[in-house]
C-alpha cells in the first residue's frame, strides 16, 4: 500500500460523503483521481474529471512509470499514447472505463502478441492502478484499512493520517502555530 493509494481511498471516501477536498501534489500518479488538484511546481489549481482520470490511468498503463520502475510498452511514451488514444477519439471519445481498458489491452496485444500482451498489460495495470476502497486493500493485502478522522494541527495544514502521536510534539507544534 503506497501513499498514493491512501490518497485515492480518502478522495473516494470524501466524494461519497460530499466533502470538499483538494489533492496537492507533484506526482503524476495522482492524476488518475478525479477531483480538485493543486500542482506545487506550477502553482496551478485544476480539476480532473472522471473521464480524464480514467484516461490518465490507461495512458500510464501504456507508458509505464519510470519513477516506480514499471515498464510499459516498449517505444510508447506520453506522445505516442496520446496519439493512439486520439486516433480512437481521444479522451472525449470514451464514455466508459471499459472502452479505455479494452483499447489499452488491444494496444498491448498488437505490440506484443496475444499471450505476452495480456500478461504484460495485467502486470502494468496492477502496478499502476491506485486502490480506491478499503475492500480492495483487504482483498489484495489481507489487512483492514481503517479510516481515521483528520487531525488538524493548524487550519492550513491538515494531517489526515494522524501522524503526530507524541503529545509533547503535538503541543509544541500547536504552540508555535
Amino acid at each position: 500500500l503506497e501513499a498514493e493509494d491512501c490518497v485515492s481511498i480518502y478522495a473516494k471516501h470524501y466524494r461519497s460523503k460530499n466533502i470538499d477536498y483538494t489533492i496537492a501534489h507533484i506526482d503524476h500518479d495522482l492524476l488518475q483521481i478525479e477531483g480538485k488538484h493543486y500542482d506545487f511546481k506550477k502553482d496551478e489549481l485544476f480539476e480532473v474529471t472522471v473521464d480524464r482520470a480514467n484516461y490518465n490511468l490507461f495512458r500510464q498503463v501504456c507508458t509505464g512509470c519510470t519513477t516506480d520502475f514499471v515498464k510499459g510498452l516498449k517505444g510508447v511514451g506520453d506522445k505516442t499514447a496520446d496519439k493512439y488514444f486520439e486516433s480512437l477519439g481521444g479522451e472525449e471519445g470514451f464514455d466508459l472505463y471499459d472502452d479505455l481498458h479494452l483499447k489499452s489491452l488491444n494496444l498491448y496485444i498488437e505490440k506484443e502478441g496475444l499471450k505476452q500482451g495480456i500478461s504484460h498489460f495485467s502486470e502494468c495495470f496492477n502496478l499502476v492502478y491506485l486502490l480506491t476502497t478499503p475492500e480492495e486493500v483487504k482483498s489484495i493485502t489481507g489487512q483492514d484499512f481503517e479510516f481515521k478522522e483528520p487531525y488538524y494541527f493548524s487550519t492550513v495544514n491538515p494531517n489526515i493520517f494522524g501522524n503526530f502521536t507524541n503529545k509533547k510534539i503535538r503541543r509544541s507544534v500547536w504552540q508555535e502555530v
